[in-house]
C-alpha cells in the first residue's frame, strides 16, 4: 500500500497543468500546446481515459531527491492501463518534452473549450469570445490556476493520509 502512494506521489510530481501551457492551436475540445517550463518539461506523461480504458504513465520525468525517503531522481517508466467504471466519453492528455495534447468530450477543467484562428492566438476560451495571443492558459483563463491550486491541496491530503493495510 505503500508503494501506490509512492507511485501516486511521483506521478503527481509529473503533473503538466493547463494553466502552464501556452495555446498552440485550439479547436473546441482539444489543444496542442507548448510546454516550456525546465525541467519539468522533459520526458513523457500521458493520462486518459476513453469509455472504460485508463492509462496513467510517467517516464523520464525529473524529481527531487529530497522529496522521497528514497531519494529517486528519475522516474524512468512508471504506470498503467486500467479497465474503469465509465465516468466520461473521452479525456486524453499527452505531454512529450515541449508539446502538450489534450482532448475531452464533453470539455472539462483540465481541457476547456478554446478555439484559435492563427497560431498562438487564442480567440473564444470558456465560451466567452476574446482575443489572447502568445499567453498561457493560466493567463487566459484565472480560474484554471485556482481549481489547480484547489486540487494540489486535496491530493496532497490524500496522499499523506495512512494507507489500509489488509491483514491475512
Amino acid at each position: 500500500m505503500a508503494e501506490a502512494a509512492d507511485e501516486g506521489r511521483r506521478l503527481q510530481a509529473a503533473e503538466v497543468e493547463m494553466s502552464d501551457l501556452r495555446v498552440c492551436s485550439a479547436c473546441c475540445c482539444g489543444t496542442v500546446s507548448v510546454f516550456t517550463t525546465m525541467p519539468d518539461c522533459c520526458g513523457c506523461k500521458a493520462e486518459g481515459t476513453i469509455c472504460c480504458c485508463q492509462v496513467e504513465q510517467a517516464c523520464l520525468k525529473c524529481l527531487n531527491p529530497r522529496d522521497s525517503e528514497d531519494q529517486k531522481c528519475c522516474v524512468c517508466f512508471e504506470g498503467g492501463s486500467y479497465c474503469v467504471m465509465p465516468n466520461t466519453c473521452i479525456q486524453d492528455h499527452f505531454q512529450v518534452f515541449c508539446l502538450d495534447t489534450r482532448c475531452a468530450i464533453p470539455c472539462t477543467e483540465k481541457v476547456p473549450c478554446m478555439c484559435t484562428l492563427l497560431p498562438f492566438c487564442v480567440v473564444f476560451a470558456d465560451w466567452k469570445f476574446g482575443i489572447s495571443c502568445c499567453k498561457t492558459a493560466g493567463e487566459i483563463l484565472p480560474m484554471l490556476q485556482e481549481t489547480e491550486q484547489q486540487q494540489k491541496a486535496v491530493t496532497s491530503a490524500e496522499l499523506q493520509k495512512p494507507c489500509q493495510q489488509e491483514l491475512r
